[in-house]
């Protein structure tokens, strides 16, 4: 065998292999798709009946609108902060947008927080034990990257 058609046979082998690859990661679909969504995570630890899940989903419901309100808050004035940039900045007004991110971030884990305990509210007195060990792991549940399922 020469040179090029070991070069060839190399070259077809990566080639096969990478689309193969490729084909792997795009068609096959983790066998928990979803499962460990902080959502459902809380569904499964807190053993919720129907009637809780749908209260839980108006829950969520409420709970995204306040948090995108807020983060367009922070997205609006992290804008005006960063477009100062390129000017002359004024450090009070800069200031002032240091102050409203970290006040709307404040708030924003207010929102959180309360959340939490409307969740508490839905739980039946069985549950409520569940849900200080889920309290426990909030943190490291929502620490996480998570999309929303679709």
């Amino acid at each position: 065998m020469n040179k090029n058609k070991f070069y060839i046979l190399i070259i077809v082998f990566l080639l096969v292999s990478n689309l193969l690859l490729v084909g792997f990661m795009v068609f096959r679909r983790p066998p928990n798709a979803g499962g460990d969504h902080p959502k459902f995570v809380i569904i499964e630890r807190l053993h919720f009946d129907k009637k809780q899940i749908y209260q839980f989903e108006e829950l969520i419901k409420i709970h995204r609108a306040n948090i995108e309100e807020r983060s367009e808050e922070i997205k609006k004035a992290k804008n005006e902060l960063y477009s100062g940039l390129s000017g002359s900045s004024n450090m009070e007004k800069t200031d002032s947008l240091f102050h409203v991110i970290a006040k709307t971030q404040a708030e924003i884990e207010k929102i959180h927080f309360n959340h939490f305990k409307e969740i508490q509210s839905i739980c039946h007195p069985n549950q409520l034990e569940d849900y200080k060990e889920l309290t426990g792991e909030i943190a490291q549940l929502f620490g996480r990257n998570h999309q929303r399922p679709r």
